[in-house]
């Protein structure tokens, strides 16, 4: 697996779980630079071990509080983040995982983010920075809501 990833992964279902409705995932993060990008994706994990994409979406952390006014993170400080995966329906089934997928970039599906507050999108930057993005986990940080479709 790649060192650039951070991968939650359930146990192996005992019986189909289905979810309905909106998935967010609050995370609390930490990065070396004043911009970066946040990632999810949501995984069914096939008894084979094959990973399907159901959903994915991302945050570019200046956007945190909406498109109208850029706010920068001040680096090393801790923030949290809310990333919408919007609605969906959808059955995991009998001997499935559940994955849940974070990283900082998903070229070339989203635009190249240069971490240091500049255009996004353009593909080479001479003062690009490399992001050491944290996300801190532990009771009361970081997590998904999994909105369960209840029978």
């Amino acid at each position: 697996m790649r060192d650039d990833i951070l991968l939650f992964e359930s146990e192996i279902l005992k019986e189909p779980y289905t979810i309905e409705g909106d998935l967010k995932v609050d995370l609390f993060i930490k990065s070396t630079c004043n911009d970066t990008d946040f990632m999810v994706k949501l995984c069914d994990v096939y008894p084979d071990g094959r990973r399907m994409l159901i959903l994915d979406s991302a945050l570019t952390t200046r956007f945190r509080k909406g498109f109208f006014e850029e706010h920068f993170l001040t680096p090393g400080k801790e923030y949290n983040i809310t990333i919408n995966l919007f609605a969906t329906a959808y059955q995991f089934n009998k001997g499935h995982k559940i994955a849940v997928v974070i990283t900082s970039s998903n070229y070339d599906r989203y635009a190249i983010n240069p971490n240091n507050g500049g255009p996004i999108g353009t593909p080479y930057y001479s003062n690009s920075k490399i992001a050491r993005n944290t996300i801190i986990t532990g009771p009361g940080k970081s997590c998904i809501y999994f909105p369960e479709l209840k029978s």
